[in-house]
């Protein structure tokens, strides 16, 4: 699931979150679309506006679920670059 949910960010540029919220928002024309997993956890990752991969992650309650790919891109992007700061940002506790 978490496949499908990156899968989804990155090919329409924006998070999974999206579409479940449209689906929520009764834009039901959103389910024609085709191949795309409407359910949260999918982010794309975009470093100066191009869609260059997605992180996806699945399994968890609703805000960990919308959280993590934050949490990991963030993680990301600071390794290597202020090695105090991704320090900090992996020794913090996410409820």
């Amino acid at each position: 699931m978490a496949q499908s949910k990156a899968r989804t960010a990155v090919r329409f540029k924006r998070p999974s979150k999206d579409f479940e919220d449209a689906i929520t928002g009764n834009h039901l024309a959103v389910i024609t679309v085709g191949d795309i997993t409407a359910i949260r956890g999918g982010l794309p990752v975009m470093p100066d506006g191009n869609a260059v991969g997605a992180i996806g992650v699945g399994g968890g309650t609703q805000s960990r679920t919308s959280n993590a790919p934050k949490l990991a891109w963030r993680r990301s992007t600071s390794v290597g670059h202020d090695g105090q700061a991704a320090e900090n940002e992996r020794n913090k506790s996410y409820a």
